[in-house]
């Protein structure tokens, strides 16, 4: 697991200042994309906790 740290708008929109997830083997553009599809903003209510 990795530590995905966020700061400003990025943890006001990502609704978490911190994020553990799996980055093995993927790009920053499949990270982004996939915090994306988490975050509180996408409708997601869980906030990106997994």
């Amino acid at each position: 697991m990795n530590k995905v740290m966020f700061f400003a708008h990025l943890r006001d929109s990502v609704g978490e200042e911190i994020v553990n997830m799996e980055a093995a083997g993927k790009t920053i553009a499949q990270l982004k994309t996939e915090i994306a599809e988490k975050s509180p903003e996408n409708g997601n209510s869980d906030g990106g906790h997994q």
